[in-house]
This record gives C-alpha cells, sequence and structure tokens, in this order.
C-alpha cells in the first residue's frame, strides 16, 4: 500500500470508521510487518505513541481508543512510525488494484443454512425447502426441523414404526457447497456441518457404542455417557470420546487430516499409526504418522461461529475453503499459492470482501470471471 492510502486506513480507524474488511486489512498488515520484531509493542508504549502523535492526522481523534482491541490498535502505532519515516523498499513500488476489474459481474453471494436429508429408504429432503416441523418418523425416533436444526427424539419401542429388529436405521445429512447445518443426534449430542461435508448416523443408538461416519468438516458437542463411548469415523482415521467438544476437518482434497480439541479428552487411532490423546487447545494432523502440536482453537472454528480466520495459512488452503462456502472454482496463473496471509473477516459477506482483504496484503491479486476466481500475481 502507498503511504496514501495508509493515512486513509489511520484516520478512519482514529475515528472508529473502519469497515470489516479494512479491519481485516490493518490487522493482517501489522501482524505481517511486526511478526520479525524481537521487541512486540505492548498496550501501553501503543497508547503512548498514538496520543503522541495524534496531532499527525488532519482529522481529530475521538474518544474511542479503549474500544479498539489491541492488535488494530498496535497497527495504529506501527502505521504512525512508518508515516513518520519508516517504510520498507519493496512498498514503493506501484499498486496493483485489489481486484481486477472487467465488465459488470454479478455479485457472488456468500453459502447459507441448507442440507439434503436422506433417509435410511432412499427418500432425499432438501431441508432448505422445508418450514418447522415434524419431517420423518422413522424407527426409533421422530426427526424435526426447528428453527433451522435438524433433530430427533428418541421413541419408546412399543411406539418405533417398525419392529425393534428392523433399528436401527441410518440416515445421512449432506450439506452441498455454500451450504451448512446443524444437527442434534438422538443422544443429545450437536453437530455443525460445513459445507461440502456429510455425516451418517442412526437414527437411535441401541448398542454399547454411538458411532457415526463423516467427510468434509464437523465440529461436536458431545453429550456425556461414559457407559456408551461415541467414536467418529472419517478419511483414514477414527476419534473416541465419552464427552467433549472437538472439530474434525477431513476434506478429500486437503493433504492432512486434522482434529482439534476445544474441552475434554479424545483418542485419535489412525490404521497402523500409533494412536494419540488430545488434551485441549492440541491438534492432531494427521498424514502418514499422527502429529500433535498446541493451536490456538478459534482458528479451528471460526467457520462455525461466522468468520474466516487464517493464521500463517497457505493461500491455497484459504482458496479451498472459499471454493466450497462460495461454491466457486479457483484457478492460479501465479506462482502464489504456498504465500501466507493472516487476518480475519465475516463469511457472510460477498466473495469479493474477501478477496479484496487478501489482495489488499499483497499476497495476490484476483480477476473474477462468473463463478471462477483467477489468481494473479
Amino acid at each position: 500500500m502507498h503511504d496514501e492510502e495508509i493515512r486513509a486506513l489511520l484516520q478512519k480507524y482514529a475515528t472508529g470508521n473502519l469497515t470489516e474488511t479494512e479491519k481485516a486489512l490493518l490487522e493482517s498488515w501489522y501482524l505481517k510487518q511486526a511478526g520479525g520484531s524481537a521487541n512486540p509493542i505492548d498496550e501501553k508504549k501503543m497508547e503512548a505513541n498514538l496520543k503522541g502523535m495524534a496531532g499527525r492526522l488532519p482529522v481529530k481523534r475521538k474518544a474511542v481508543l479503549h474500544t479498539i482491541w489491541p492488535r488494530i490498535a498496535a497497527a495504529a502505532a506501527i502505521v504512525l512510525l512508518i508515516i513518520g519515516g519508516w517504510w520498507y523498499a519493496d512498498n514503493r513500488t506501484t499498486q496493483k488494484p485489489a481486484l481486477a476489474k472487467t465488465q459488470a459481474v454479478q455479485p457472488i453471494i456468500p453459502g447459507k443454512d441448507g442440507a439434503i436429508l436422506t433417509l435410511a429408504d432412499g427418500h432425499q429432503i432438501v431441508l432448505d425447502t422445508m418450514g418447522n416441523g415434524i419431517i420423518a418418523d422413522q424407527s426409533g425416533a421422530q426427526v424435526e426441523l426447528q428453527e433451522g436444526r435438524l433433530a430427533y427424539k428418541s421413541l419408546p419401542i412399543a411406539h418405533s414404526p417398525l419392529p425393534i429388529a428392523y433399528l436401527p436405521a441410518f440416515n445421512t445429512l449432506i450439506t452441498p457447497r455454500g451450504r451448512q447445518f446443524q444437527l442434534v443426534l438422538p443422544d443429545g449430542t450437536k453437530v455443525w456441518l460445513n459445507a461440502a461435508s456429510s455425516i451418517r448416523y442412526p437414527t437411535a443408538f441401541t448398542g454399547k457404542e454411538r458411532n457415526v461416519e463423516i467427510t468434509g468438516e464437523a465440529y461436536f458437542e458431545v453429550a456425556h455417557n461414559k457407559d456408551k463411548p461415541f467414536h467418529v469415523k472419517s478419511n483414514k482415521q477414527v476419534v473416541e470420546v465419552l464427552g467433549t467438544h472437538f472439530n474434525i476437518m477431513a476434506y478429500d482434497d486437503e493433504p492432512a487430516v486434522k482434529t482439534t480439541l476445544l474441552e475434554g479428552k479424545v483418542k485419535v487411532t489412525a490404521g497402523t499409526a500409533a494412536s494419540a490423546i488430545l488434551q485441549p487447545g492440541e491438534q492432531a494432523t494427521l498424514t502418514r504418522q499422527i502429529k500433535i502440536a498446541p493451536v490456538k482453537t478459534a482458528a479451528a472454528v471460526a467457520w462455525k461461529n461466522g468468520e474466516f480466520m487464517f493464521r500463517n495459512e497457505p493461500l491455497e488452503n484459504i482458496m479451498r475453503s472459499v471454493a466450497r462456502w462460495y461454491d466457486v472454482d479457483i484457478v492460479y496463473k501465479a506462482d502464489v499459492a504456498h504465500k501466507e496471509v493472516w487476518g480475519s473477516i465475516t463469511k457472510y459477506g460477498n466473495v469479493s470482501d474477501v478477496l479484496e482483504m487478501i489482495a489488499l496484503t499483497g499476497v495476490a491479486h484476483f480477476k473474477v470471471a462468473g463463478r471462477t476466481i483467477i489468481i494473479q500475481s
């Protein structure tokens, strides 16, 4: 970015008028610049810098500084220093436009809640088109749609529509690209299903174990039952829990399966690889072996909370998430897939908002042609 662009962002920061995209840009820019510093700015020093140099701005600062989160405030301090004389040589070159403008294109809107429920008999129900109420009576359970969430209510055997020999039946919930959905299983376990994902589960947990299978990505809040372990089978691995909160990302087009634990304890088992026990705040990454590392769990479940959150994430990983949520295709015209991005932005804006945030970091530039995003240097 040019000095003028940074000054404009800083002025909007000073008046508390930054947009979500600009906030994400300023946060990302600061973290990129400060990442290599051995002495990061603390809040007290940052406040002193801001107050001491506020007179450089043509717009008077409002008394809202305390409401801005530390990273953005620190970003403003760094920007002030740059305006006072700091800058990097590689930023003196001419900035390309963030998004290449061609002919007027139809905005690509974000995904929404929606899914397809396939019942045990093969009958499919498009949940996007259904209102609240009971949508099916199955062996051992009543299936109800409640405010965009699918819930199962276990029925006494005497009231089950089918003989006990047929219990349980298995349903599959599928979210296409551009859709996500919530599910409450018969035991009370809550499941959030990300775009381009699926979960297969019984209409009643009648045995000694609770077993489900997923593809894609899902977040679980498992109902505690020490006498009936809960197992999640996904691509190449099985996760065993008693009662806990965790996320599994197991898309076929991802290089690894990632299991992130927020609460409780889980055991991850993968074929002939040694099993591993996760503690809260840890992530298991499965390629050929299972590797355990501490992580910031907020990034792993940001999708569930309505955000894209990137923490030194390669561009190719980010664009796979964008493709699933916005139902678009990605084409690379430059060797930038490995470049990393740090930032966050709501996932409920148009795709152009996300692309502009990434482009303004200088990692890449984009052109949109129909439902194809072309990535350029």
